[in-house]
């Protein structure tokens, strides 16, 4: 059973010169390295102060095929080794669900991929594994089948969906809201008789276009509500990972994150500072 101080509490960042920035409000920092070699960089720039959540699809993801594939962990571990770093590393795999949804329009491909994806973690004993996947898909698995698939052999089980809590923002699917698809998962975690705990990614950005969240009320609010389910059911929770620190986007929308919007990092450095005062 888990207890609050053994959380995984941090940011995703977007850039290896942030990881800095948030060391002093985490145990934990997610980033999505380029390569290998920028891999060794992040490592070796947490410098053993936090965990490593290392999001890891494109290491495993064969965009020749179009599939994920099994790789030998060797290469993984020696850049791991290299780097110096000897606290828990966590590997990351981001909406591949989705991802193959989007593929061939269906979940087609969801068994072909949760079988290779439960191969990569038999064969790498030495990590601790983390899938999050897009809520839209947990979503319409549930309203197609009445289950719910999963890599329920990770550590850490979660989902994205971004704006008011009782919501997924603009775009939201169905009557889908943040509750609904939490008690989903939980129900899913219970029925599969997996290990896995919950991990809480509440936004932490706000879109230029307003597709997410209208204002600074409606994120500051979803995070606070992510915050009481993580005091109120320590058992069930596994972690929270706000999501993003740095900017992103691209010319269609741009993404702010907290540590651009000074009101709302405060608020985050205050209550994760709060959280690690726990352990």
């Amino acid at each position: 059973m888990s207890v609050l101080g053994n959380l995984l509490i941090g940011m995703f960042i977007t850039s290896v010169a942030q990881v800095d920035e948030v060391a002093d409000f985490s145990n934990a920092v997610a980033f999505q390295p380029a390569n290998m070699a920028q891999m060794e960089e992040y490592l070796i720039a947490i410098d053993n102060r936090m965990d490593a959540v290392i999001s890891i699809d494109a290491y495993f993801y064969d965009v020749v095929f179009e599939r994920y594939v099994v790789k030998d962990p060797r290469l993984l571990q020696d850049a791991i080794d290299e780097s110096g770093h000897t606290r828990r590393v966590v590997l990351l795999f981001d909406e591949p669900l989705w991802k193959m949804r989007r593929l061939v329009n269906s979940d087609y491909l969801h068994d072909e991929t949760l079988e290779t994806l439960e191969a990569i973690v038999a064969q790498y004993k030495s990590f601790e594994f983390m899938h999050i996947e897009a809520y839209s898909d947990l979503y319409q698995q549930y309203n197609d089948t009445g289950s719910v698939r999963m890599l329920y052999s990770a550590h850490y089980l979660g989902f994205d969906c971004y704006g008011p809590f009782m919501s997924c923002g603009d775009n939201t699917v169905g009557k889908a809201s943040q509750p609904y698809v939490l008690d989903l998962l939980h129900k899913a975690i219970v029925e599969n008789a997996s290990a896995a705990q919950i991990m809480l990614i509440p936004g932490t950005f706000l879109d230029e276009k307003q597709i997410h969240y209208k204002d600074g009320e409606q994120l500051v609010t979803q995070f606070l509500r992510y915050m009481d389910i993580v005091n109120k059911n320590s058992s069930i929770i596994g972690g929270i990972g706000g999501f993003a620190w740095g900017t992103m986007g691209n010319s269609s929308n741009v993404f702010t994150g907290a540590r651009n919007i000074p009101w709302l990092r405060g608020v985050i450095q205050h209550q994760f500072q709060k959280l690690l005062r726990i352990e």
